[in-house]
């Protein structure tokens, strides 16, 4: 399989570049050691327990999993460098503005097309926490979450729901053939979503809006 790669990559005048390209087992032998693979120029290939693709972290295992600590770190190092700039002179209306504009994003990239865990979605809802006691100046997690329904700050966990859902909504649409191999996967994926929420949810559109009334108007 490596050579057939190299061929059609030479066919189009590119090489694999060996300090760029890593290998990572995922299935039942995960753990086995493997040979290492060698290029036609003599370069060696490196196994790896953890690799980087299109910006999404994945790990070595027997199911297909990703890491989101990558994404933490992006996440406080956006909302360090906005709170040193107006942390002292700002009104908590406007850093929370900012950290919900400019920081979130960081940690939601990729995550409607990647398995999100629970412990995953704690993980990250207890960033934006910490982040929260920090610009309010409290210990008080009832009162991060008050503060969050009062300035319309939908929790982590909830996003990424909201996300999932509408990622699955417009794959099961697509017209693309690639799509079409998978449609039957992505619409249960859609379907045990959706039911978490409520038999009456059918679409994105309403989960969203069933979210957000249940989470601001507790």
């Amino acid at each position: 399989m490596l050579r057939a790669c190299e061929k059609a990559i030479e066919e189009i005048d590119m090489k694999i570049n060996a300090s760029k390209t890593v290998c990572m087992r995922i299935g039942p032998r995960s753990d086995a050691t493997c040979a290492s693979l060698t290029l036609c120029n003599g370069a060696q290939l490196k196994w790896v327990n953890t690799c980087k693709y299109l910006g999404v972290y994945l790990l070595r295992g027997r199911n297909f999993r990703c890491t989101f600590e990558d994404a933490k770190k992006k996440f406080y190092l956006s909302f360090n460098a906005i709170y040193s700039k107006i942390g002292r002179f700002a009104s908590e209306e406007v850093v929370l503005n900012l950290l919900n504009t400019k920081c979130i994003s960081c940690m939601l990239y990729g995550t409607e097309a990647c398995p999100v865990l629970s412990r995953h979605k704690h993980s990250l809802d207890f960033a934006v926490t910490r982040v929260f006691m920090k610009i309010l100046r409290t210990g008080s997690k009832q009162t991060v979450e008050e503060c969050q329904k009062y300035f319309g700050f939908l929790p982590v966990s909830y996003r990424i729901d909201i996300r999932t859902a509408r990622f699955l909504d417009r794959f099961c649409t697509s017209d693309n053939s690639l799509c079409n191999v998978f449609h039957d996967q992505a619409r249960r994926h859609m379907s045990q979503l959706l039911v978490k929420f409520g038999v009456e949810v059918s679409s994105w559109h309403i989960l969203r809006n069933v979210i957000n009334a249940s989470f601001f108007r507790q």
